[in-house]
């Protein structure tokens, strides 16, 4: 009686024993009902999916990293540490004369490690010094292209040039490099007599 009073039918809706109302509308709760239950897989999936990706991932870029930073030498040292000589990107430099030195301290009866570690020279190097594998002021790699005193000649010319206020460029350097092994005739390795950029920076090495 109260139903037909507020207008209501006994086909629109039906209550279920829990106390909840559902419609008798064919296919409405059922294709709401689905949608609803694909949405929430859909979203479980993509949490599942995300927490698998995080859990895989993460470890592996952050080992690649370390490996790539360890590879280049960027390895983090304590505050005041020295870079030891088998760490990757560092290179001990030493002159000729801190190699005679050496040599001469070997020579008065010190360890070679204890005269290399003091001379900052790697031990190696010292011990195939001191064997006569190696001889001082030779070093390895390809013979200059141009005879050494030449060369010295050329390189107080251009330090004088400079002093005078008239400094000469690369291009200007190798312009005249490359007409004077024309005009002596030297036999070098340079294409059609003209010094290449990789002489030019062998010879900034030569001549700091």
């Amino acid at each position: 009686m109260m139903r037909h009073e507020l207008g209501l039918s006994d086909r629109d809706d039906d209550v279920s024993e829990s106390g909840s109302v559902h419609s008798k509308r064919p296919g409405f709760n059922s294709r709401h009902c689905r949608e609803q239950r694909r949405k929430e897989n859909l979203h479980r999936g993509d949490k599942k999916r995300s927490s698998r990706s995080c859990a895989v991932t993460r470890p592996y870029k952050q080992e690649a990293i370390s490996d790539l930073a360890r590879a280049m030498g960027c390895t983090s040292k304590s505050k005041g540490s020295t870079p030891s000589s088998a760490s990757v990107g560092y290179r001990r430099y030493y002159t000729d004369e801190d190699l005679r030195r050496a040599l001469q301290a070997v020579k008065a009866g010190k360890a070679i490690s204890t005269a290399a570690r003091e001379n900052n020279i790697p031990r190696i190097t010292l011990h195939d010094y001191v064997h006569g594998k190696s001889s001082v002021g030779k070093r390895a790699g390809r013979a200059p292209g141009i005879p050494a005193d030449i060369e010295d000649q050329i390189v107080q010319k251009v330090v004088f040039a400079a002093e005078a206020g008239f400094p000469i460029t690369k291009m200007q350097l190798l312009s005249k490099v490359g007409c004077l092994v024309k005009r002596l005739n030297i036999q070098t390795q340079f294409k059609d007599d003209v010094p290449s950029n990789e002489y030019w920076r062998s010879l900034k090495k030569r001549y700091p």
